[in-house]
């Protein structure tokens, strides 16, 4: 069962907080690791190879120029979050259940505050009510 969630092709498509080396090479590794928890491959994640080319950008000293190559991957990681929308993550998480690794309750704690936002939203609570 695919476990896939959105963080990684969000942080994919705004790089602005990763500005040293040490925190691009942190992203990409947590982006393969989230890959690899999906089930999916990373040498084909348009999110891992965006965040491989900052990670190039930084190291030769450009870190805030944006390629115009970039885009056809910023279109797939925008396509990608609009399918994961429609396919909560926490569903597919609860079902495939937890073995307490720290990636894993990491989703889970991201996942699940996610939706209990949306839940609230949806009765109309403001964000100071709960």
């Amino acid at each position: 069962m695919s476990c896939d969630i959105d963080y990684r092709y969000r942080r994919a498509l705004q790089p602005d907080g990763l500005t040293t080396f040490e925190n691009a090479l942190r992203a990409l590794n947590e982006a393969v690791d989230d890959v690899r928890l999906a089930g999916r491959q990373a040498a084909t994640c348009p999110a891992v190879l965006l965040l491989t080319r900052h990670l190039q950008r930084i190291a030769d000293g450009r870190p805030t120029e944006c390629e115009a190559d970039d885009q056809a991957l910023r279109s797939q990681c925008i396509e990608r979050l609009a399918e994961l929308k429609h396919r909560p993550a926490i569903i597919a998480l609860v079902k495939r259940g937890i073995d307490y690794r720290p990636e894993e309750l990491r989703h889970y704690r991201r996942e699940g505050t996610r939706a209990l936002r949306q839940i609230a939203a949806g009765i109309g609570l403001e964000h100071a009510d709960y």
